[in-house]
């Protein structure tokens, strides 16, 4: 799955704000997301995902976690 945008969007209440998982020879390539506001239990984890551009991104972990991103490369804005 590649080239993917998502904007404006608002979850609350919710068990982690993302759970990503993909292949490593086949990686989730050039998403974008924009004016994203998420309130979770855990902010959760991406894994094997290319060049993903996080703009506008609020995520309230109850836990106070910072999404854990692993085996991805250009992955920014979630910091």
């Amino acid at each position: 799955l590649h080239t993917v945008h998502i904007s404006n969007v608002k979850g609350s209440a919710t068990r982690q704000a993302f759970s990503v998982n993909s292949y490593k020879d086949s990686p989730l390539q050039d998403f974008t997301f924009k004016n994203i506001s998420i309130t979770a239990k855990a902010a959760g984890t991406i894994q094997y995902a290319s060049n993903w551009l996080c703009t506008q991104m609020n995520i309230q972990a109850e836990d106070h976690s910072k999404v854990v991103v692993k085996d991805s490369t250009g992955v920014k804005g979630l910091e």
